[in-house]
């Protein structure tokens, strides 16, 4: 029963989670082409700022709440219902540390960091979703916890709609008046987004009372103990993003690029290569919300012959959609970026990285491993290391002349690989993972015919969109006969 429910919790989050990426996709898309690169260059530019804020607020509530409410019901040792609310007391109180410190900082990140003052207005709009993600993610987290996946992926689709709703209402309105306030338009509508999900959570909880344990004691202590190394490595992970740009921006300068190309190529990166490659993120994030409960409770448990299910599991149903994604765009990056962006920028840097992006979703999917086993010390070492070399490869990588400007593409790349290398082995060390060969043979033997079928229409140039839907068919009907395998546990 446990592994039925698993299996429909994950399909309700990964459809729930396509929906919302399509939807996202959709407001991005609009966004993109009515902003053009100079309104997105401004948003690229200041978001990772806010990040960096909005992930210390936040205090890692989400994955913190849905591993320590869905272990409280099975031990019974907290409260879930005293869980959520300090949860929420603790991330506002952090929230209103951040926001004063963030008020004080815009000013001179903007003119002295990142050399651009029309990215103060941005900033500023950005103060009121600082406190409200920590609060939406402590509700979400609670939701998954509880195994409540349908509700939870309800505000999350709520969220998405609203935000990208209010993204395209604000763009129309501010545009009249100028570029700038059509950018900052962007984060109040994300404020607005988490708003209406924070309003559903509540109505939900409003009606379910929570799950409430008499004689308990030590709440606060665990959430700050649990949620303090997963925060430290989100810290590292924003400081890093935050200091991107500006390292970027400053090293290219100083080798005599133009303002407006370094802008340019980094805007390139960030909005269109990056997002294009994982595009379908949305999967092992959505594996993790849904496993997470599950491999924290057989590894409490000890239940080896259900850890090791939910470990080929995860990566099974991470790998294959995302091998076949990277696949289709290392044929058809030019295609795919015209098609979502209607600009072919940066198609073929797209190309050259697309399969070693591979690496991001294993990167995604052992975290999550590591973090439902309470390894969390592995991840904030693991954060540290990456976050440390992508830095230090910004400055030097541009310095080699066949990369230069291209310098931020490859150092996220390769710290990327460092990463989802030292945590795949850390999840074989600790988990002592079997894997189920089978299952990996079928893999590879449907990946190895995409490919080469892929080569044989590019051959004879068969359509863009008749090749994608020739091998998605394929794989679909592969996957679900690997499916109902995997299910019968044969």
């Amino acid at each position: 029963m446990k592994i039925n429910r698993l299996l429909k919790n994950t399909l309700i989050i990964i459809i729930t989670g396509l929906i919302v990426k399509i939807i996202g996709m959709i407001g991005k898309i609009i966004t993109t082409r009515i902003l053009g690169i100079e309104g997105m260059s401004k948003y690229a530019l200041s978001y990772p700022t806010l990040l960096l804020f909005i992930n210390i607020s936040g205090f890692s509530m989400n994955n913190t709440m849905s591993k320590l409410v869905s272990e409280a019901i099975a031990s019974k040792q907290y409260s879930p219902k005293l869980l959520l609310k300090k949860g929420i007391k603790t991330t506002f109180l952090i929230s209103s540390i951040c926001i004063i410190i963030y008020l004080c900082s815009i000013n001179f990140i903007s003119k002295n960091l990142l050399k651009d003052n029309e990215l103060i207005m941005p900033l500023l709009m950005g103060t009121f979703l600082i406190p409200l993600v920590g609060i939406s993610d402590a509700l979400r987290g609670y939701l998954n916890g509880i195994k409540a996946v349908k509700f939870s992926s309800t505000s999350l689709f709520l969220e998405q709609l609203t935000r990208t709703i209010f993204s395209l209402l604000g763009i129309y309105i501010g545009l009249k008046i100028n570029i700038i306030i059509a950018t900052s338009f962007l984060y109040l509508a994300l404020s607005i987004g988490e708003i209406a999900s924070i309003i559903f959570c509540l109505i939900y909880i409003k009606k379910h009372k929570l799950i409430h344990y008499q004689n308990t004691q030590g709440e606060q202590k665990i959430i700050y103990k649990t949620a303090s190394y997963l925060t430290l490595s989100r810290i590292i992970g924003s400081i890093s993003y935050f200091l991107e740009p500006i390292l970027y921006t400053n090293i290219l300068i100083y080798l005599n690029y133009s303002k407006e190309i370094i802008h340019n190529t980094y805007t390139t990166t960030d909005i269109y290569i990056v997002p294009l490659l994982t595009i379908i993120s949305f999967i092992p994030f959505s594996l993790s919300t849904a496993i997470i409960p599950h491999i924290s409770e057989a590894y409490a448990k000890n239940n080896t012959k259900s850890l090791n299910y939910y470990l080929n599991k995860a990566y099974i149903f991470t790998l294959f959609p995302a091998i076949i994604c990277l696949l289709s765009i290392h044929f058809y990056s030019s295609e795919f970026m015209n098609l979502l962006f209607k600009t072919t920028i940066g198609s073929t840097l797209a190309k050259k990285v697309s399969l070693l992006f591979i690496f991001y979703y294993l990167q995604i999917i052992s975290s999550s491993i590591l973090q439902a086993i309470g390894q969390v010390k592995i991840i904030l070492i693991n954060s540290f290391l990456s976050n440390l070399s992508r830095l230090a490869l910004i400055l030097v990588l541009p310095f080699f002349p066949t990369i230069n400007i291209n310098s931020i593409l490859y150092a996220v790349v390769i710290s990327i690989i460092i990463s989802a290398t030292y945590l795949i082995i850390n999840v074989f060390n600790k988990t002592k993972f079997n894997i189920y060969i089978n299952e990996f043979i079928s893999l590879t033997f449907l990946v190895i015919i995409s490919y080469f079928a892929f080569e044989l229409f590019i051959y004879f140039k068969l359509n863009f969109i008749i090749s994608l839907l020739i091998v998605l068919i394929f794989n679909g009907l592969g996957f679900i006969k690997l499916f109902k395998k995997n299910y019968n546990g044969n």
